[in-house]
């Protein structure tokens, strides 16, 4: 039993969400913003998605993450913005 790390989405479902992932990128960037995904972070190309992080489910109900997907997701989008250009990585 258990919960697996990874679980296949089916084609359609990853391919609507992959467009809709990628529009919401364009408008960022045509408005001259920086888009953090997490769709991209959960989601290999693969439609291969994360399930679990460190053993614990990366949703509690199919669509709300967890305390450990979203703390996973916060530390992408801090070194992101850490990184991004302009910026300082001084304290």
């Amino acid at each position: 039993g258990g919960i697996p790390d990874h679980v296949i989405l089916p084609a359609p479902a990853f391919a609507k969400m992959a467009k809709v992932d990628s529009e919401l990128a364009a408008t960022a960037k045509a408005a001259g913003a920086l888009y953090i995904s997490a769709f991209r972070k959960l989601c290999a190309d693969d439609g291969a998605c994360l399930a679990t992080i460190k053993g614990q489910p990366t949703a509690w109900d199919g669509f709300h993450l967890t305390t450990e997907s979203s703390s996973a997701i916060a530390q992408d989008i801090f070194r992101t913005l850490a990184d991004a250009p302009g910026q300082s990585n001084k304290q």
